[in-house]
């Protein structure tokens, strides 16, 4: 291989590693949960005390009545961080849930980018799956969020996601496409991971050794499209503690 084409090499695997392993790592740095008080837990103060009391008492009641442990966090800003990840590292380290059931549901808004997202334990994924956790996103609660209205947001669809726990939910319309979940990456990113692709295939045609680096660059590509609410790691403090998050839907 020629000098050229291995320093290019070298330079190209650089950028891979801070595209991937350096950002992952900033990212789990920089967000850390806020220690959670209820299951209502509103940083954005975009509710006032009535609402959030009466958000708390409802949840709580359904915690009673029918085992569900339902938390919510609203946050002024993401700060760069994506809301999956955000949702992901909150649900596991309060421990939303019962931990031999795991059948925790955490709500994530984000007031400064309208977003939305539904962590949900593995204990629920039969009765709110992933499909169904992005329909209530679509069609009850981002429409609020778009406009404002942060406590019917809520409390909508705190309701939403209850009623399909429950089975007291009513019909629905066929259904639509799935939520993206995956991470999304900046612009920079994109285009960096978009030159290093076409780079590595001039240099797969020109130079037949660079094949088998085109295969590992192909498989790091799609190995970093990013996690939904996957399990894997625990925490304790809300529910009973142990519980994962195992999957859900954003928007």
């Amino acid at each position: 291989m020629p000098r050229w084409a291995r320093g290019l090499l070298g330079a190209l695997l650089g950028v891979l590693i801070w595209l991937g392993v350096g950002q992952l790592g900033a990212g789990a740095l920089a967000y850390q949960p806020p220690a959670p008080r209820g299951h209502v837990n509103d940083l954005a103060k975009v509710l006032d005390p009535g609402e959030a009391q009466s958000l708390e008492a409802e949840l709580s009641q359904v915690r009673r009545d029918h085992g569900y442990d339902l938390a919510v966090l609203i946050l002024p800003s993401l700060d760069g961080e994506p809301i999956e990840d955000v949702a992901y590292d909150t649900f596991n380290t309060w421990g939303v849930g019962d931990a031999s059931r795991d059948d925790g549901v955490l709500l994530v808004l984000a007031v400064a980018e309208q977003r939305v997202r539904i962590e949900t334990g593995e204990g629920v994924g039969g009765e709110l799956t992933d499909l169904e956790s992005g329909r209530i996103i679509r069609e009850q609660i981002k429409p609020l969020v778009v406009a404002g209205r942060w406590y019917e947001a809520t409390s909508v669809g705190t309701r939403a996601i209850t009623e399909t726990l429950t089975g007291t939910a009513g019909p629905r319309g066929p259904p639509t496409a799935r939520a993206d979940e995956a991470v999304e990456l900046t612009l920079f990113q994109q285009i960096a991971l978009g030159l290093i692709l076409v780079v590595v295939i001039v240099l797969a045609i020109i130079f037949p050794g660079f094949r088998r680096v085109l295969f590992w660059v192909v498989l790091v590509l799609l190995r970093s499209g990013g996690r939904g609410g996957g399990g894997g790691r625990s925490g304790g403090g809300m529910g009973g503690g142990g519980s994962s998050g195992g999957g859900g839907a954003s928007g």
